[in-house]
């Protein structure tokens, strides 16, 4: 599994809003409250 560094969180977080799913979205932001990062 792909270490998940604060530049790829950031990444996400921007381009998400044009190209991410929502449901991935959602998938997301549960596994980053999983690894205790609260956005």
């Amino acid at each position: 599994m792909k270490k998940i560094t604060d530049e790829d969180v950031m990444r996400v977080l921007k381009s998400g809003k044009d190209k991410l799913l929502p449901i991935a979205q959602k998938t997301l932001l549960k596994v980053y409250q999983k690894l205790g990062m609260v956005i």
